[in-house]
């Protein structure tokens, strides 16, 4: 026979809907700490990158070298890098995760990723959603 606390009203149904919750609400918080993340990364690799611009080919080396040091692809760097170069202020208004921002950046015309970004936050739509309305704002 199930327990009581199983079966009424404030038991177990109260309890699994509080836990997805917390669950659902714990995701969002990862998915947007890793966007802060990268954009902070690009930043730092950025910065440093300004100091030596004067040295031929430093910058593929840096990304080779740091790819191999963090054991991140060199893609997800240069991706990083180009995240804070398109989105240089970030603070609290990323509305989005890391996901959708690494598809919105190969997005070269400012106003069209703008709206799509725009889009994206107001319907929620997820990273691969957001892909398919890319593709079919293609050319």
């Amino acid at each position: 026979m199930p327990s009581q606390a199983l079966t009424t009203k404030d038991g177990y149904p109260k309890l699994l809907r509080q836990i997805k919750n917390e669950i659902a609400s714990g995701r969002k918080a990862i998915q947007h700490q890793q966007a802060v993340t990268y954009w902070k990364v690009g930043r730092l690799i950025s910065r440093h990158l300004l100091k030596f611009d004067h040295r031929a080919g430093y910058g593929e080396q840096l990304f080779e070298r740091l790819s191999k040091g963090l054991k991140v692809d060199k893609y997800t760097l240069h991706q990083s890098v180009k995240f804070y170069d398109t989105y240089p202020i970030v603070g609290a208004r990323l509305q989005l995760d890391w996901a959708h921002y690494r598809r919105l950046i190969s997005i070269p015309d400012p106003g069209q990723r703008r709206a799509l970004e725009r889009r994206a936050a107001v319907q929620k739509l997820s990273s691969r959603e957001l892909s398919a309305e890319i593709k079919a704002e293609a050319p």
